[in-house]
């Protein structure tokens, strides 16, 4: 009997719970809910860039202290920090975000890039890969790294605006012209940014007596 009346006081808090999840579900908060979470963006890393880089004479113990050091104290790779530091492979990837400032008709703007920098050493060269997973502009939109590159061409803009459902602005040159013109300054940016590692990799450190 008291086996009964629990199994019949589990079976009607079920009914009830069950009851009140639909009800949730169908409610319009919950169908936002679920449109958010579906289209919460996700931006996979894009390789932007890779090489191995000959430094004659340098051993890899070297570089790789070295460049833990230009990761601490280089303002060039923005806001960074290491994430992965392993002394045995001699590796390095550091995880961050590059501000980048540019020009639209005389008027100041930016992009806040999202990228990964891993570095490996070996006695005489380094190898460097340069991931970027996504562009967040001024007023906090974000987009994937791919979906940016593309915007340097009409075609790319328009399929990207058929994509999204953003209605196209291309009135005249200027935005074709200013698309190219940032997607260059990112490239820019991030030459600059492996030119200086390089610099610091080369560069002798001198014993300073204190």
């Amino acid at each position: 009997m008291i086996v009964e009346d629990f199994n019949w006081f589990i079976k009607i808090h079920l009914s009830i719970i069950k009851n009140t999840l639909y009800k949730l579900f169908k409610s319009k908060i919950m169908k936002k809910l679920v449109f958010f979470l579906f289209f919460l963006p996700v931006f996979a890393y894009a390789q932007l860039k890779e090489e191995v880089v000959n430094l004659s004479g340098k051993n890899a113990q070297e570089m790789y202290t070295s460049a833990k050091e230009w990761f601490a104290l280089s303002p060039n790779p923005g806001n960074i920090t290491i994430q992965v530091d392993n002394p045995v492979e001699q590796k390095l990837i550091g995880k961050g975000v590059k501000n980048i400032v540019y020009t639209v008709q005389k008027s100041p703007s930016f992009i806040d890039v999202s990228y990964a920098l891993s570095v490996q050493f070996k006695d005489g060269r380094y190898k460097y890969l340069l991931d970027v997973s996504s562009i967040k502009y001024e007023d906090g939109y974000e987009m994937s790294y791919e979906d940016f590159k593309s915007l340097a061409t009409k075609e790319g803009w328009n399929a990207y605006c058929k994509k999204t459902g953003i209605k196209p602005q291309f009135r005249s040159k200027l935005e074709l012209a200013t698309f190219n013109d940032v997607y260059s300054l990112l490239n820019k940016n991030f030459d600059n940014l492996i030119a200086d590692l390089t610099t610091h990799l080369k560069s002798d450190k001198k014993e300073v007596s204190w």
